[in-house]
């Protein structure tokens, strides 16, 4: 955390890449208090909180020992070229279907978990996955044909169709977490920091739930 000219403070945010383009970036240009970010792989964003981060913003569940606040919550989206294969009601497709088509999921990141995680409880075969590098990679291999992106960023330089993925006719939802030390010695100007970002957050988020975003009871 740095302190600007006047007093006020600027905060260094730890988050994966493309939180980081899509959401921070913004916000730093229309005059957030934010000094640096640090990007880091999902499973790392919250070990930067011991390496001088102030604020880490991650879609994983936040550590229990650690102060948070979910900023935004946002709905997964399968994207394609063409036919998919499978049917879209109404711009929505249960992930029983999907799952029966090549499927793209970018390694490591929360869409992944959730998708892995709600087809083993649902005993559903992922045998049509595969993997990517990242979110973007998944959309471009999608507009080359070669599988249908379930991703949760909205489609921006590819000709891509998409749709909301369900399970049991209820969304799949992925959500937007900001985490930071209770000890902090700047854990009040934390708070009012957060309170702020979880303002952006909920502007910016492309397909939010609409819920209401919550402080979550701090662990022990």
């Amino acid at each position: 955390m740095e302190t600007l000219r006047f007093g006020a403070p600027s905060f260094t945010l730890a988050c994966p890449e493309m939180t980081a383009h899509y959401f921070i970036a913004p916000y730093i240009a229309a005059g957030a208090p934010v000094e640096s970010i640090r990007t880091a792989q999902p499973a790392e964003v919250y070990e930067e909180l011991r390496r001088g981060a102030d604020v880490a913003i991650n879609t994983s569940e936040p550590p229990p020992h650690l102060a948070s606040r979910t900023l935004s919550s946002t709905r997964i989206l399968v994207q394609y070229s063409g036919r998919p294969g499978f049917d879209v009601e109404e711009g929505t497709v249960e992930l029983a279907k999907v799952v029966q088509f090549p499927m793209l999921l970018a390694r490591g990141r929360a869409v992944e978990a959730l998708v892995r995680r709600t087809a083993m409880e649902a005993g559903l075969s992922l045998d049509m996955a595969t993997n990517t590098t990242d979110p973007v990679i998944a959309q471009a291999l999608a507009a080359a044909g070669r599988g249908n992106a379930v991703v949760l960023e909205p489609v921006a330089d590819y000709d891509l169709q998409q749709a909301f993925v369900l399970h049991g006719g209820k969304p799949l939802v992925v959500h937007f977490y900001a985490v930071w030390d209770p000890a902090h010695y700047a854990a009040r100007e934390i708070v009012s920091f957060v309170q702020d970002l979880s303002a952006w957050f909920e502007r910016k988020t492309p397909f939010p739930t609409r819920k209401r975003a919550m402080f979550l009871p701090e662990k022990k």
